[in-house]
């Protein structure tokens, strides 16, 4: 049976460098932390999270959470965004210098490092190659954070992301919404149950044409992986 653990992530302890599994630290009710493991690359430092899973007993490093999914519970606050920003996520961003952003933008810091990126200028210290240095890193990171969110949204754990991006670049999203089925057939590892489950939760009927042809494609790339016929 699953369960719920809310809380603050206040440190991020281990990142694999494939992005599917992590270690970080949770902070809940009374500031106690708790650690937290989850096969997926890690929510931001200082986000405020909502996590499903299960309490296990590890042999070496005692009782840890064991997350399956999790969702953004209410953003980052002004303290949260500057620990993000000056945790090393962002290429070029220190502590001193994610203390001075947060400083000149506040609560719009985000919205400025995502759509108003030639503003990083106004902050000491920054200049028009260090501001593209920051907004180039920021990007890739909140595409993939996008993407995270969208499938947990849709009932797909996160843990798919980083293959995701990896297959179909930045327009993923974009992909998902006109044709989940593309994934059935497509991508390794993922199945025509996931990719159903996408569709219903967009709103593609049973009956849709997408639905027919994906199924059809599935079949076949079954049918040639088990090494009976050429397709």
């Amino acid at each position: 049976m699953r369960e719920r653990l809310e809380g603050v992530v206040d440190a991020i302890i281990f990142q694999s460098g494939d992005n599917n599994f992590c270690v970080f630290k949770v902070a809940g009710a009374g500031n106690s932390s708790v650690s937290v493991v989850m096969n997926s690359m890690p929510p931001l430092l200082g986000e405020e999270i909502s996590l499903e899973g299960q309490w296990v007993e590890h042999a070496r490093f005692g009782r840890q959470f064991k997350a399956v999914s999790f969702k953004s519970a209410a953003g980052l606050s002004l303290g949260g965004m500057e620990r993000f920003l000056g945790s090393g996520a962002i290429k070029g961003v220190g502590r001193a210098m994610a203390a001075r952003i947060v400083a000149c933008f506040g609560p719009d810091t985000l919205r400025v490092l995502s759509e108003k990126p030639s503003r990083l200028t106004e902050v000491s210290g920054i200049g028009a190659k260090k501001a593209n240095t920051i907004s180039a890193s920021y990007g890739e990171l909140a595409e993939i954070r996008e993407l995270m969110l969208f499938l947990e949204e849709n009932g797909i754990s996160a843990n798919y992301a980083p293959k995701l991006q990896k297959v179909y670049g930045g327009a993923v999203i974009e992909l998902l919404k006109s044709n989940p089925y593309r994934l059935a057939y497509e991508v390794e590892g993922i199945g025509f149950k996931i990719a159903d489950r996408i569709a219903g939760s967009l709103g593609i009927a049973c009956n849709d044409r997408r639905r027919i042809n994906g199924g059809i494609e599935f079949a076949l790339r079954q049918i040639a992986q088990a090494g009976h016929v050429c397709v």
